[in-house]
């Protein structure tokens, strides 16, 4: 599934592009800057690698893949592209993402609600979910392939995103059979402990660019990122991933 959105969009985009309509000649961009602001909403999760071959580490790796799921984030930020041909540029950007996952939603029994540091009330069932948000500086480093000379071009993108990792927030929401919640949020620095401040991820992606003007591009394009370097030096390792659809709008200046 998540190759499905990234291969839509390749067809999509290779199919726009080669569309009858009149060329215009004015989106060649060879020379020129793009300057541009993104956001994409991305659908997180991790990959969970056994690093020492420790068949307790195997058990616990089954245990969270049970038990731990995806969840919603998002990377935006600011962004670079130098076109030093027709087709092929190099892009650098700034970007702030919240990557991380979830776990599945937990079903708790309290004999003694009161007792709870999270609510109070009666005796009865609670829901407990908890949420890993991982937030990072990330700075992108892409090579773009541009195709077409009509306003709707094929775009692509592949390159090597090096993440600063900033903090981890573990979010935990207890909510009541009446519907009464109750949201704690732990902040822990990625600078004490086993953390990797610093990884890097390959990222791939493509979709479509629509020239505006002379001036101004938009594009829509199906990104796939995973890392390469463990979030923690643990027995076992974490490398987190997205997928997302990256919008972008670009201003184009000439060099």
């Amino acid at each position: 599934m998540k190759y499905l959105a990234l291969l839509t969009m390749i067809f999509i985009a290779v199919a726009a592009s080669g569309q009858e309509g009149v060329v215009n000649n004015n989106a060649v961009i060879k020379g020129k800057f793009l300057f541009g602001i993104s956001f994409s909403p991305d659908y997180c999760y991790r990959t969970l690698v056994n690093n020492n071959g420790d068949r307790n580490a195997a058990r616990i790796i089954a245990s969270r893949n049970n038990h731990e799921i995806g969840k919603l984030g998002y990377t935006t930020g600011l962004n670079s592209t130098y076109f030093f041909s027709e087709k092929f540029g190099l892009a650098i950007g700034a970007q702030l993402s919240n990557k991380g996952y979830r776990n599945r939603t937990t079903t708790l029994v309290y004999s003694n609600p009161a007792s709870s540091s999270f609510i109070g009330g009666d005796e009865g069932y609670y829901m407990l979910d908890v949420r890993y948000n991982d937030y990072s500086l990330d700075i992108p480093l892409l090579f773009n392939y541009l195709n077409g000379r009509r306003k709707v071009k094929f775009v692509a993108g592949v390159g090597l995103t090096t993440n600063i990792l900033i903090r981890e927030t573990i979010v935990f929401k207890l909510t009541s059979k009446d519907g009464r919640s109750t949201t704690k949020r732990k902040s822990v620095n990625p600078y004490i402990g086993s953390y990797n401040e610093v990884f890097f991820t390959p990222s791939v992606a493509a979709g479509i660019n629509y020239t505006i003007s002379d001036k101004f591009h938009a594009r829509a394009m199906a990104a796939y990122r995973h890392a390469i370097t463990s979030l923690v030096d643990a027995p076992i390792y974490g490398y987190l991933y997205n997928s997302g659809l990256d919008l972008s709008f670009h201003y184009v200046i000439n060099h």
